[in-house]
């Protein structure tokens, strides 16, 4: 006599059916993103971008200080809500702004444009320095400029630059020279989820020879982790991720360096500024 499976064991076979081939999309789309990525690490001239952020002037912040990247702003009535108690410096990694089009919607000039976005997240009495790496895949082309904002020193030092805390050396740069960003983060938070955090990077500092006693800090993945024992860390974003409810990555991070040590923080609160 035929047996037929009861209700409850022919759903759990659809289930795990279903598991299964969400396990195979996942795994197509991590092998599709790693195609995507590993190009631009087997392909850039290491030797070039080495050079690059040897050639730097390192610039001193003798005090405890805030990487912060990947705001993608495109309204300039933004507000984000980013607790900075003994924060005397503030970095930003590239992509402050969605787009050139989407800078213009800040002010009428660059420097207002810059000002706008800062009162995006920048409470009115922070008064210590904020230094702005622009990226190439979002934000506007901007020349080196420097100037007051209230109490406020603000700077954009171009693409890349390199920084003194304390006892630490700090390269940060956006990180478009070593991998692409939707396929490096799905590329980063596979191997994250098991204990491997940071692996396009990795594989770029070493390629680049970068000294073990400089810290590199990228973004451009939106994927935020440290590890220390490499010296590399990736800020994260307040952007979000598509595909979030899938991947499951924390939106709302930076990378605090202490005279005495460097933590990935996390903010609770955090509303997406493009990806909800």
């Amino acid at each position: 006599m035929m047996h037929w499976p009861d209700a409850p064991s022919r759903g759990m076979a659809g289930l795990r059916v279903k598991l299964l081939a969400a396990a195979l999309v996942a795994c197509l789309v991590a092998a599709l993103s790693a195609i995507g990525s590993f190009p631009a690490l087997l392909t850039m001239d290491a030797r070039a971008v080495a050079q690059r952020f040897e050639a730097l002037e390192p610039i001193d912040l003798n005090g405890p200080t805030l990487f912060l990247s990947d705001f993608h702003l495109t309204d300039p009535d933004t507000r984000i809500r980013i607790p900075l108690d003994g924060i005397e410096h503030i970095v930003i990694v590239g992509d402050f702004f969605q787009s050139p089009g989407d800078f213009r919607k800040f002010g009428a000039t660059d420097r207002a444009r810059i000002e706008g976005g800062l009162g995006a997240f920048l409470p009115d009495d922070f008064t210590d320095t904020v230094h702005f790496i622009s990226a190439r895949a979002h934000d506007p082309r901007l020349p080196p400029m420097e100037f007051q904002h209230g109490g406020l020193l603000v700077a954009h030092v171009g693409k890349e630059a390199k920084f003194t805390i304390g006892e630490h050396v700090v390269v940060a740069t956006h990180g478009e020279d070593f991998f692409r960003g939707v396929p490096g983060g799905l590329v980063s938070r596979m191997p994250q989820a098991v204990g491997l955090p940071l692996p396009l990077e990795r594989i770029a500092r070493a390629r680049m020879g970068l000294s073990g006693d400089t810290w590199l800090v990228t973004a451009h993945s939106h994927v935020p982790a440290l590890h220390e024992a490499s010296r590399t860390a990736n800020t994260g974003s307040f952007a979000g991720v598509t595909f979030n409810g899938i991947f499951r990555v924390r939106v709302g991070t930076g990378i605090r360096f202490d005279l005495d040590g460097v933590e990935l923080q996390a903010y609770e609160g955090i509303t997406p500024t493009l990806w909800p």
